[in-house]
């Protein structure tokens, strides 16, 4: 759910429209890249992650080959890819920051990001990926 949930934000669908209007019809292979990855992850994690009984890959990792070494890489690697799409997240909320609009209308909008995000943090923080659905 967690991978489907990032695949269908706002953030994918937005920045795929993007490449497409940016570089014209060779944009268009950015997204089948992106679908097609997202039906491998899909098809060929998910029935391993159900068969073992596990909500994460790191976990997956480190029960299926039996390492606590194997399970720190695979968290460092989880951590990479979520730094890495996040800043891309935030490089758009940065991009809609500094469209003009009235002094006003950004401290909502911040505010507006600010209090979810910090909400949806913490519920993160103490009980995993349930709340942020």
């Amino acid at each position: 759910m967690a991978t489907a949930a990032d695949w269908m934000s706002a953030a994918s669908f937005l920045s795929m429209a993007g490449l497409i209007a940016f570089l014209g019809y060779g944009g268009s292979v950015y997204l089948m890249g992106w679908t097609g990855g997202y039906v491998l992850l899909a098809l060929l994690l998910a029935p391993f992650l159900r068969e073992f009984g596990k909500f994460t890959v790191p976990d997956f990792v480190g029960d299926r080959y039996y390492s606590k070494v194997a399970r720190v890489i695979a968290v460092i690697c989880a951590l990479f890819v979520s730094f890495t799409y996040i800043a891309g997240q935030m490089k758009g909320v940065v991009v809609s920051l500094i469209t003009p609009a009235p002094p006003q209308e950004i401290q909502d909008l911040v505010q507006d990001i600010r209090i979810p995000g910090q909400r949806k943090s913490h519920g993160m923080a103490e009980g995993g990926m349930k709340p942020a659905g």
